[in-house]
C-alpha cells in the first residue's frame, strides 16, 4: 500500500471519495424526560461523552472497501475552494455540496437505549441524523482516494483529506438531502467581525484644549502608552490614576504635539471636547512587521493559531518585502475582510485557505516571483481542454498611490495625504500597440512609506499591464502544483511569431475545483498570467525629471535573487534633500550588476547645501548677545552604487543594441556658502546656497538691533550648470562641503567616456 502522494502517477487509477462527519453522542446512560433517549445530545438529557464518526461513499464506489461501517449514500459531490482575489488581496471563502440518497432500515444509533427494531425499521437513516444532531458547524472530511493497482485500499493513510464545516443539512424531493459545507475559515465570520476589537469610552467632563488631565468612564481599562482618539485630536496616555471606578483619569504629557513610538506615527491638533464625547482606544502599529499584523488582526477575530503556518508567512514576507514595517494608528472598528484587504492590496499579497492543509496561504505578487513547474498540453493540460481570455478590467499601463496622511485622525480626503508615487510604462501606450494609457489608482493609503508605495506601483504594473485568464482541465495523476505557485505554461493557446508553443509563458494557479464524476476525479484549474520578469537582454527606460531614485525598488521591482540590469536614462534628476541620493542603486542581492546607459543629454545632478545664516547682534538694557552665523550645508549626492557592481556610459558606444551612442552628465553640486558675522551697525549677510538640481537655499539674513541695519539674505544657488562640485566658500562661518558624483560604497564602478565635461567629480570616489 502507499500514500495519496505515492500513487498520484499510476498510470490506471480508480478513484472514490468519503464523506466523514464528526457528532457528538451519548455512550451509556441515556434518558430524555425519565424515557430511554436515542444517544445524541438533542435525544438524550446527559451530555455529550463521546464523539462518532459518519462515513458515507458514492453509490457505484469500489464494492470491496475494507469497512463495513462506510454507506453507499453519496449521489453527487460539488466543491469550490478559495479562489485568489487577485488585485484585492484576500480570497473568498471556499464552498462544498454533497447530495445523498436516503435508505431505510437503518438506524444511525443502533446502540442507544430508545433504538430497538421498530424504531430502526420506521423512518429513514438520514431524517433520523438529521431530527438527533444539531450538524450547523460540525466538521465534515471530504477524503479521496484510489484504489491501488493490487486492488488494495489504504482507508487510513491513503487519501488526501479536504477539511470543511457543515453549513445546513436540507431534506430535498426524490427522498434525497443536501449538505452545504463552508471552509473553517469561515468559523470566525471574517465579514462580520470588525477589527480592532471596538474600546469605547467617553468623557464624564468636557475638556479645553490646554489642560492635560481628563475625567473618562469606568468601564475601559486605559493604560499607560494608549493612544485615544477623541474627535480628531490624538491623545498619548502618559499616567492613569483610579481607573475602572466613578472617578477615573487619564493624563497625558503635552497637548499637539506628535504621538511617537520608535518613529512618528502621525500629527494632531488639540480640541476642545465635550462631556460624553467618544474616546477610542487605538491599536498601535509601532516599527510592526507585516506578517505580524496579519496574524494579530486574525487571532483577535478568533482565527484558531493551529491555522496560521507563521514560519512560512516569515519566510515569504522575508523573501519579498523583507523592510516592511507598518507605523500607524488604527483609529476606528471597521469590517475585518476590509481592514485585510487594505493591507494585502497596499502590500500586493494574496490570502487564502487551503483545505487540504487546514492552513490560511499567503503569497507575494512580483513580477520577479519564479515558476515551480512546468504546465504542458497533453500531459498537465487534457488536450484542447484549455481557453485564454484578455482580463482587461485588470490591464495596467500606469499605477498611481496617494500616501503619507501625516495628521491620521482627519478624513480620508485628498488633501490630507500629502506624496503620490506613480509608476508607467509607456512604451506600451503607443499606436501600436495598446494605444493609450491605462491607469490603476489605488485607494489613498496611510500606511505606506516612499519606498513601499514606489514598489506597489510597480509590481502592480509589471504584474497586470497585459493580463489573460486561462482555464483547463488537469488529469489526477499530473496535478503536481498548487493555489498561489507560478508556472510555466506551454500550450496551443500562446503560440510564438512563428506559430509554434510558446515557451515563455507564465502564469499564477488562482484556483483548483475538483471534479467528481462518475469516472473518477479531474480539476478545473483557472490561471492568471504572470508577465515575464524582464526578457533577455531588456532595458528599462527612465524618462522625465527624476529625483531621489531607488532603481531596485522604484524600476526594478525588488528582485529576490542575483540579477543583471540595464538602466537607460533619458532624464534629469535631482534630490529633494542633501542627505538624499539623487540615484541609489538600492538593495539588489550579491551578486548582482547594475549597466547605466545616458542618452539625449540626460543630466543626473544633486541638490546643493544651503547657505548659512548671517549672525544677529542686540543691545538691550545694556546687555549685548551675539548670535554667531551658521556654516553652509553640504552638497548632495548623485550616485550611490551601495556595493552594487555598476557600468556607467557617458559617451561612445554602448553595448545596447537600441542605443549604441550615450550622451549624458553626472555633475555633483555645490556645497552652501558660510554665514558672515553681524556688527553693532549692520547684521549679518547670509551665504550663497550651493548650485545644483534642486539649488541650495541662501541662509537668511541677521539683525543688528537696536539702531543697526539687517543684513542681507544670501542668494539661492543656480541649475545653470555652472561652479559645480565646489566647496561652499569659508566666510565668517564655515561653507559647505562640495557635493558627490558618485560614492562607490564598496562596489566596482567602471566609467565610459567619462569626459570633465561629462563628469564633475566633486568629493566622489572616482577622478
Amino acid at each position: 500500500m502507499s500514500t495519496f502522494e505515492q500513487s498520484r502517477g499510476l498510470f490506471v487509477q480508480t478513484h472514490f471519495t468519503i464523506i466523514e462527519i464528526d457528532l457528538p453522542v451519548v455512550e451509556g446512560e441515556c434518558t430524555i424526560s425519565g424515557l430511554p433517549g436515542f444517544g445524541t445530545p438533542l435525544s438524550c438529557d446527559q451530555p455529550s461523552n463521546a464523539t462518532k464518526t459518519y462515513k458515507f461513499t458514492q453509490v457505484g464506489a469500489p464494492f470491496d472497501i475494507p469497512e463495513s461501517g462506510v454507506l453507499r449514500l453519496v449521489k453527487s459531490i460539488s466543491e469550490t475552494p478559495a479562489r485568489l482575489n487577485t488585485g484585492k488581496g484576500l480570497a473568498g471563502r471556499g464552498t462544498a455540496s454533497i447530495s445523498f440518497v436516503d435508505m431505510e432500515n437503518k438506524d444511525p444509533n443502533p446502540d442507544a437505549p430508545a433504538v430497538d427494531s421498530t424504531v430502526i425499521s420506521q423512518g429513514s437513516f438520514l431524517s433520523k441524523l438529521a431530527a438527533r444532531n444539531e450538524l450547523t458547524n460540525k466538521p465534515i472530511r471530504i477524503k479521496n482516494y484510489r484504489k491501488e493497482i493490487d486492488g488494495s485500499i489504504d482507508l487510513e493513510n491513503g487519501a488526501e483529506t479536504r477539511h470543511y464545516i457543515i453549513e445546513s443539512m436540507n431534506s430535498m424531493k426524490n427522498n434525497e438531502w443536501s449538505i452545504k459545507c463552508k471552509d473553517e475559515l469561515s468559523r470566525v465570520n471574517l465579514g462580520d467581525s470588525v477589527w480592532p476589537l471596538p474600546l469605547d469610552g467617553e468623557l464624564r467632563a468636557s475638556a479645553d484644549d490646554s489642560q492635560l488631565t481628563f475625567d473618562v468612564d469606568s468601564t475601559v481599562t486605559y493604560l499607560v502608552g494608549d493612544t485615544v482618539r477623541i474627535g480628531e485630536e490624538l491623545i498619548k496616555i502618559s499616567a492613569v490614576s483610579n481607573i475602572g471606578t466613578g472617578s477615573a483619569q487619564i493624563q497625558t504629557a503635552s497637548r499637539g504635539l506628535p504621538i511617537v513610538y520608535t518613529n512618528t506615527i502621525s500629527r494632531t491638533v488639540k480640541e476642545s471636547h465635550e462631556a460624553g464625547d467618544e474616546i477610542y482606544v487605538c491599536e498601535v502599529s509601532d516599527d510592526e512587521r507585516l506578517d505580524d499584523l496579519l496574524e494579530r488582526i486574525l487571532i483577535d477575530v478568533g482565527v484558531g493559531a493551529s491555522f496560521i503556518p507563521k514560519s512560512e508567512w516569515i519566510a515569504e514576507i522575508d523573501l519579498w518585502q523583507p523592510n516592511a514595517r507598518i507605523n500607524t494608528l488604527w483609529l476606528e472598528s471597521v469590517s475585518t475582510d476590509e481592514v485585510l484587504e487594505s493591507i494585502l492590496t497596499d502590500y500586493m499579497i494574496d490570502m487564502w485557505f487551503d483545505p487540504v492543509a487546514r492552513e490560511i496561504k499567503i503569497a507575494a505578487i512580483s513580477q520577479w516571483q519564479e515558476s515551480t513547474s512546468s504546465v504542458v498540453e497533453n500531459s498537465e493540460i487534457n488536450y484542447q481542454s484549455i481557453t485564454k481570455q484578455r482580463v482587461e478590467e485588470l490591464r495596467s499601463t500606469r499605477a498611481l498611490v496617494i500616501y503619507d496622511k501625516r495628521f491620521l485622525a482627519t478624513d480620508d480626503t485628498v488633501e490630507n495625504f500629502k506624496r503620490a508615487s506613480l509608476f508607467k510604462r509607456v512604451g506600451l501606450e503607443v499606436d501600436a500597440l495598446f494605444g493609450e494609457p491605462k491607469t490603476k489608482r489605488f485607494e489613498f493609503s496611510s500606511l505606506l512609506n516612499k519606498d513601499q508605495a514606489d514598489l506597489l506601483v510597480n509590481r502592480w504594473v509589471n504584474r497586470y499591464v497585459n493580463p489573460f485568464r486561462y482555464t483547463w482541465t488537469t488529469p489526477e495523476r499530473k496535478l503536481n502544483f498548487n493555489t498561489g505557485d507560478v508556472v510555466d505554461l506551454i500550450s496551443s493557446a500562446d503560440s510564438g511569431f512563428n506559430g509554434l508553443p510558446s515557451s515563455s509563458s507564465r502564469c499564477q494557479i488562482m484556483s483548483i475545483k475538483p471534479n467528481y464524476k462518475t469516472d473518477g476525479r479531474d480539476y478545473t484549474v483557472e490561471g492568471l498570467s504572470y508577465e515575464p520578469v524582464f526578457d533577455v537582454g531588456a532595458e528599462v527606460i527612465i524618462t522625465g525629471i527624476v529625483f531621489d531614485v531607488n532603481l531596485y525598488i522604484q524600476y526594478a521591482g525588488a528582485p529576490s535573487q542575483p540579477v543583471e540590469l540595464t538602466f537607460i536614462i533619458d532624464a534629469n534628476s535631482g534630490s529633494t534633500g542633501n542627505s538624499i541620493p539623487s540615484f541609489k542603486a538600492g538593495a539588489f542581492p550579491a551578486g548582482s550588476k547594475i549597466i547605466i546607459i545616458m542618452i539625449n543629454g540626460a543630466d543626473l545632478q544633486a541638490r546643493g547645501g544651503n547657505g548659512g545664516n548671517g549672525g544677529s547682534y542686540s543691545d538691550e538694557g545694556g546687555e549685548v548677545i551675539i548670535e554667531p552665523p551658521t556654516n553652509g550645508t553640504d552638497g548632495g549626492v548623485v550616485y550611490d552604487a551601495e556595493g552594487v557592481d555598476t557600468d556607467i556610459y557617458f559617451s561612445g558606444p554602448t553595448p545596447s543594441v537600441t542605443y549604441p551612442v550615450a550622451d549624458g552628465f553626472i555633475r555633483a553640486p555645490s556645497g552652501g556658502d558660510g554665514g558672515f558675522d553681524a556688527s553693532p551697525s549692520v547684521g549679518g549677510n547670509g551665504g550663497d546656497g550651493g548650485n545644483g538640481r534642486f539649488v541650495g537655499t541662501g541662509g537668511s539674513f541677521g539683525v543688528s538691533d537696536p539702531g543697526g541695519n539687517n543684513g542681507a539674505a544670501g542668494d539661492n544657488g543656480s541649475e545653470d550648470g555652472t561652479s559645480l562640485g565646489i566647496d561652499g566658500s569659508n566666510n565668517n562661518a564655515f561653507g559647505g562641503t562640495k557635493g558627490k558624483g558618485v560614492i562607490d560604497s564598496g562596489a566596482t564602478v567602471t566609467f565610459f567616456g567619462d569626459t570633465p565635461a561629462r563628469y564633475v567629480n566633486g568629493g566622489g570616489d572616482h577622478v
